[in-house]
């Protein structure tokens, strides 16, 4: 598992009973999804609190992209097709219509 230690500004209340702490500032400093916040006092953390980065809904999905994909033969097809001399006709002919990976594979 991945971890990574990301300092987040934060502001502690007069009354000291309430600390408000700002996300991160970009996606590319921390990727939206699930995550634990620990706070350090005198370097000693408190038990994580798991919260959410972001509002997790999924990103929005590149149509081109996907069409790319699917639309080229899967890598190693010929290695699989080989490894597997038994494989159905079905299986066989999945990906028949589509054209052959280039050798770069894109």
């Amino acid at each position: 598992m991945n971890q990574r230690l990301v300092g987040l500004v934060s502001q502690l209340s007069n009354d000291k009973t309430k600390l408000t702490i700002t996300g991160p500032p970009s996606p590319t400093i921390y990727s939206p999804g699930p995550a634990f916040v620990f706070v350090l006092v005198d370097g000693v953390p408190s038990f994580g609190s798991k919260t959410l980065i972001g509002t997790g809904a999924q990103p929005p999905l590149d149509e081109g992209a996907l069409n790319s994909v699917l639309s080229q033969q899967p890598l190693y097809w010929d290695k699989w097709t080989a490894a597997h001399p038994n494989a159905s006709d079905a299986e066989r002919n999945m990906f028949s219509s589509l054209p052959a990976p280039s050798p770069t594979g894109y």
